[in-house]
Order: C-alpha cells, then structure tokens, then sequence
C-alpha cells in the first residue's frame, strides 16, 4: 500500500483542528486552514508511505491492537490501556531515538483511528499546534510527542525476530500485555491465575479461542469473564461424547473427528447433551488434578451445594447466568467472593489449557 504523505499528515491534525473550531476560542479561524506536518525522518519518510498495517483488534470500543511492518521489521502497536508504568514487557519499546519512531505513531493514529483524550483543553491546543504552520519562520515540522499528548495513551514496541510469538497472533500479543499490567484490569485476579493467563497466551495450543481469554481477562465482572472461558469449554462439548465413536469406527486418516462431529450435528441435526458433555470433561483424565481441587474447595464454601456433583455445579453457574430463573430454582451465586470467583477462572483455565493442548490437531 501507498499512504500520501500530505493526506496524512491533515487527517492527524484534523481531530483537533475540529475541537478548536468548536470551542470558538481561536481569533482567527484561518489559521485552522494552514499546512502543518510530522517532523520525519529521511526512513521514516519511506516508512509513512509504504508500512503495511494489519486488522486492528478491538478489546473495547476505545481500547485497540494492531501490527505494523516495515522492511521485514513488525511492530506490536497498543492504544487505550492505561500508561505502562513499570516496563518489564518482553517486547522492546520503540522509542524516539528510533528513526521510525514518528512515523510509526503516524501511521497509528491515522490508519487506527487512535481517538482523542477526554480531558481535551482547546487553548492548549491552540497554543502547541494551530499557531505553529508552514509558512512562519523556523518551522520545522510538529514534534510527534506534541501531537501524541493529546490523544489516548499509545504503545509501540518491536517485535524481535527471536521472540516466540509472530506479528499475526495479535490477540496472544495483547494478552501478554494485559497480563504485564494486572493492576489496569477491573477484576482482581491473584498472581497465580495472572501467571497462568501469560502461560496460556505464551505457549497455549493454536487451538484455543484466544479473544474469549482477553475478554476474561478485560471483563468488568466475574459472571462476564467467566463466560467468556466457558464458552471455550462448551466448544469441546461433543469431543468426549463423540470421540469414542470415531475410535470403534476406524475413519480413514483424511476423515478427521472434527470431521465427524461436523456431520453429526449438520446431517443428524444432533447436539452433544450439555450437563453429561460437563462431566465427561471434569471426570477425565485429561482434566488437571488442580482443576478439581479448586472447584472442590469453592463449592464446600457454599451449603446450597451440599451433595451436588462438582459438574451439576459447575454447569449450574453457567446455567444461572445465562438462564433467567426463578427465585426457587436458582443456585445463588451472588454471595461467591472474588477469591472464590479467582478460583474458578482458573480452574476453567486449567482444563481450557489441557483440552486444547490434547485435541490441538482436532481442533485447529
């Protein structure tokens, strides 16, 4: 792809001309009709241009991922998360003494999208970017960090050839970074569901539905981020049932089980029975010890439970956020505390992480 400089250029400034314009404290409104531009490398001219970007990926409406790469360099690119304060990332942060460092932010804000901060004061703005324009001496080009203050935090690191992880699996990516941060996140997760998280997001089978574990871990509540992992489990739902079946019948190695799963449901119209598909999973071998141990110690805190199964349980919290019910048939599930919800996300992250790790070529 090929980016106009000048096109590029306005469409950055352009946000802010318009909160300026609106605000009605410039004098003189012609000055919002001036040229003004980055301050550029001569590399980072030819990046601005020729840089291929990928999809970006939303996490939330204003919170937003994506990949650039240049000359055979990719980078990872992060906007919305609150300032990285502690830089203990994996990845390197490209910085300004990087020749492509404005380009790269550039080509961020305006192929991304990247909105402006809330707290925007139009004075300021006039001030650092409309009284300064070609055409007044010394005027060399905007600095990029004075254009960056005004918009919402921007991340931009380098993803090194040697780090395990490749510019299009993006969604890992941000998963790692999340995790680099915990004290951004709404919900308190302990250390060790935080440790497990970047273990999953680190060396996870291909398999597993990454953007239902960034949506647990960016969750504002537990009943949501919870969903969001069991839906990776309601996923395996016909593997148990149907994978006894696909060993007795002795497939050809072309006709895969996801193969058969396919047709069953598809040709048969059948769905693997949910509550039994929930206790085939947690009574399997496959299923870590830990996983049960957890769920276990969760549910003895609760005297509703007495005498439940641990997979009529588990399954009757999904049921209950999902279901409307009434009062008497309801598992209340409101007096469960943040260290017992932690709990529970990561066991269901323990038997995501098994499950997958197992059926990986199943799955994929």
């Amino acid at each position: 792809m090929s980016r106009q400089k000048i096109k590029t250029h306005n469409a950055v400034f352009q946000p802010l001309i318009k909160v300026v314009k609106k605000s009605g404290e410039l004098e003189n409104e012609k000055l919002l009709d001036e040229n003004r531009y980055i301050k550029l490398t001569p590399s980072g001219e030819d990046c601005l241009k020729i840089a291929k970007v990928s999809e970006p990926y939303l996490v939330s409406p204003r919170v937003k991922a994506a990949s650039i790469s240049f000359q055979e360099n990719y980078y990872f690119i992060v906007a919305g998360l609150d300032n990285f304060s502690d830089n203990t990332f994996d990845l390197p942060v490209v910085g300004e003494a990087n020749p492509l460092y404005a380009a790269l932010l550039e080509i961020a804000i305006y192929e991304f999208k990247i909105p402006l901060i809330n707290s925007l004061q139009s004075l300021i703005i006039i001030d650092e970017i409309i009284h300064n324009y070609m055409g007044i001496d010394d005027y060399d080009g905007h600095d990029i960090d004075t254009v960056k203050q005004f918009f919402i935090p921007i991340e931009l690191y380098e993803i090194e050839s040697s780090y395990p992880l490749k510019a299009e699996q993006l969604i890992k990516l941000v998963g790692l970074r999340l995790c680099k941060q915990p004290n951004s996140l709404v919900l308190p997760f302990s250390t060790d569901t935080i440790e497990l998280f970047w273990e999953v997001f680190s060396e996870g089978s291909s398999a597993i539905p990454y953007d239902n574990l960034v949506q647990c871990c960016y969750s504002v509540s537990w009943k949501h981020a919870f969903l969001e992992l069991y839906l990776c489990v309601e996923r395996l739902y016909p593997i148990p049932v149907l994978n006894e079946l696909y060993t007795k019948m002795r497939f050809p190695n072309s006709f895969s089980l996801l193969d058969l799963v396919r047709n069953v449901e598809e040709i048969l119209g059948w769905k693997a029975p949910e509550e039994s598909s929930v206790k085939k999973i947690l009574i399997d071998a496959i299923t870590p010890q830990e996983a049960i141990t957890l769920l276990e110690n969760v549910k003895k805190t609760s005297p509703q439970t007495s005498g439940t199964s641990i997979h009529k349980w588990f399954y009757s919290i999904r049921n209950n956020i999902v279901h409307f019910r009434l009062p008497t048939q309801q598992l209340d599930i409101s007096d469960i505390s943040n260290e017992n919800w932690d709990k529970i996300i990561r066991a269901t992250l323990l038997i995501i992480e098994a499950w997958y790790k197992n059926y990986e070529q199943t799955l994929s």
